[in-house]
């Protein structure tokens, strides 16, 4: 935030929403350290980032393909893009301590199947092409089907 304006409002916030916005940063890193710098102490923030490790996007990965979308994991607006532990790491690299993370389960057909599967089996081999992926996790198989992950922060 460069105007007095925008620190003065900042200093006055209790809660920072970011829906779907740090994606499209080129520098989320730098943006996050400003708003630190600039908030007042026991600010908050929630934040919410595509999942880039989405079957969707690994099934491109698998073809050498890297097929921009009009909205989604792969939005064409998307600059940056995150996994889980991405996201819970450029936090607290930039200031601010993760309290809570969590995986927004809504799935396709295709995850649907995925979890299902790791639920009976105990284990699933995902395959894509000339690729394969061991989920041994109801986790793994969960983030592998969800599109989306929220964070909850406060200013250390």
């Amino acid at each position: 935030m460069k105007s007095n304006t925008g620190n003065k409002i900042l200093q006055k916030a209790d809660i920072i929403i970011y829906a779907d916005v740090l994606e499209h940063l080129s520098d989320p890193w730098t943006h996050l350290k400003k708003i630190n710098l600039s908030c007042r102490e026991n600010t908050k923030i929630v934040a919410s980032v595509p999942n880039y490790f989405h079957h969707s996007a690994q099934r491109l990965l698998s073809k050498y393909r890297f097929d921009y979308e009009e909205w989604g994991v792969l939005d064409l607006t998307h600059m940056r893009f995150f996994g889980l532990e991405n996201i819970v790491e450029m936090f607290e690299e930039c200031g601010w301590e993760v309290k809570k993370d969590k995986i927004i389960p809504v799935f396709d057909p295709e995850g649907q199947k995925i979890v299902e599967r790791i639920k009976k089996d105990g284990r699933y081999t995902w395959k894509e092409g000339k690729l394969s992926w061991e989920i041994e996790s109801e986790l793994d198989a969960i983030k592998l089907g969800s599109y989306q992950f929220v964070v909850e922060c406060e200013k250390r």
